[in-house]
């Protein structure tokens, strides 16, 4: 039976419909297309045409007529699960909600065996489908398990929560909101939005760059070996960058370049991932006032930096996953850079991620500190990390066209224009960066921490 009352559904699971809902339909359209190009195989066969025929193997690969109708069934059905489970969730309903989702979860994963087991193509979209059941499994599983629950095991959980809210007046009360913060943080919908944008995006953009490879590998080796030490792979980093060509070559020819592409187009991204990650730290219970019971047990000193170091520790879970993921692939999947090297460049990667992640963070505690919407708060965000930058670009280019002195050094008064410095060739240079990701989280965090103490909540 399902839950009534629609104000003890926690965000999280709001989110998680949603994203259901919308998945299901995406998925309803991708069947339709290989529903279209299994009518039409034969046919597109018959032709001889070369480029059907390797469209046809990106698409199928090996796999016969039956085997191809078999993952239709499998996709159908997964699809049907999922869009039902969506209307189950937003109900509360424990079999159409639940039960239903974790139908679909297994079925998607059922799917993906027997498609590699039968001969579909296994390239770097495997880490998108294999991503979104496993997600819903621990949601569900571990993270809503009480939400579906009977009466008597939701009010041991609100008992729980309450002790947990109550030994916030300890000693380390930072530590304690931060760890609270954690356990807790998959249950709010942004969180949820967070993790599946992140995720999604990053493993969309490395399945953008590997399967390319993986298909060039397949054809001719030498060709995507010329092809990464190219002109046009430097030009593609220069794009991203806008580094010398002494620096691209770096990323091309002393790393591996695919991995390169990857994590700069990441780099890139990380400041907006950081405000999706960041922007209700406080704002969403300053305006509804939540903030004044914990202030009763705590001091907003400790609850500002531990919400702050809540949100750190869990987008840093979430990159860890993601640059493992696709580094262990790389490895698994492309002999032409040794594993070393991928593990190692990977490794630095991540660390860079990591600092262009820190001080964006920390402007967004700020930003939530100010506010007491966490719709405005991620509207301002969004806009504090974007607006610059193009107004800057636009500048620039204004001055630079009009004969002017180059006006470059205006990206270095914000974090967004060290982000690349990071995986610089130069050490030095590393070093500077890293410094002054540091410097601007620590001048974020001290405003932030000022609002906040200063305002009424």
């Amino acid at each position: 039976m399902a839950i009534a009352d629609s104000e003890k559904r926690p965000g999280g699971i709001t989110a998680l419909a949603v994203i259901n809902l919308v998945l299901a339909a995406f998925s309803a359209l991708g069947i339709l297309t290989l529903a279209g190009l299994l009518l039409f195989k034969d046919a597109f066969e018959g032709q001889g045409s070369e480029d059907v025929h390797v469209e046809l193997d990106k698409a199928f690969g090996s796999a016969g007529t039956l085997d191809i109708v078999i993952h239709l069934g499998l996709s159908i059905v997964a699809s049907a699960l999922l869009g039902l489970s969506g209307i189950g969730l937003l109900r509360m309903a424990p079999v159409l909600g639940r039960w239903l989702c974790n139908a679909y979860a297994l079925t998607s994963l059922v799917r993906i065996g027997v498609d590699l087991a039968v001969g579909f193509p296994l390239n770097a979209g495997v880490l998108l489908d294999l991503f979104y059941p496993a997600l819903v499994l621990v949601l569900l599983n571990v993270t809503f398990r009480r939400d579906f629950a009977g009466g008597a095991a939701r009010a041991a959980d609100v008992g729980a929560t309450a002790d947990g809210e109550e030994h916030l007046s300890r000693p380390s009360s930072t530590a304690l909101v931060t760890n609270f913060g954690l356990r807790h943080a998959l249950r709010g919908g942004a969180a949820v939005l967070f993790v599946v944008v992140f995720l999604g995006s990053g493993f969309m953009i490395a399945n953008l760059f590997i399967s390319p490879l993986e298909s060039m590998l397949k054809d001719s080796p030498r060709r995507a070996e010329a092809m990464l030490e190219s002109e046009m792979a430097s030009d593609t980093i220069g794009f991203i960058t806008g580094a010398d060509d002494a620096t691209c070559d770096y990323f091309v020819k002393e790393q591996p370049a695919v991995l390169s592409a990857i994590l700069l187009l990441l780099a890139a991204l990380m400041p907006f991932f950081a405000g999706m990650a960041g922007f209700n730290q406080t704002a969403g219970e300053i305006g509804s006032r939540g903030l004044r019971f914990l202030l009763l047990r705590t001091d907003r000193r400790s609850l500002f930096i531990g919400r702050f170091l809540a949100a750190l520790l869990f987008s840093s879970a979430g990159l860890v996953l993601l640059v493992l993921a696709v580094v262990s692939y790389m490895v698994l999947k492309l002999d032409i850079y040794p594993g070393i090297e991928l593990v190692s460049w990977g490794a630095q990667g991540f660390i860079a991620l990591w600092f262009v992640l820190l001080p964006h963070l920390a402007m967004m505690a700020w930003i939530s500190a100010l506010l007491d919407s966490a719709l405005m708060a991620f509207t301002v965000g969004t806009a504090a990390v974007g607006l610059p930058v193009v107004l800057l670009k636009g500048v620039a280019s204004a001055v630079e066209t009009a004969g002017g002195a180059s006006i470059a050094w205006l990206d270095r008064l914000q974090p967004w224009g060290w982000k690349f410095d990071l995986l610089s060739p130069s050490f030095g240079m590393r070093a500077l960066a890293v410094f002054m990701m540091l410097l601007f989280t620590a001048a974020f965090l001290w405003l932030g921490l000022r609002s906040f103490q200063r305002r009424d909540v």
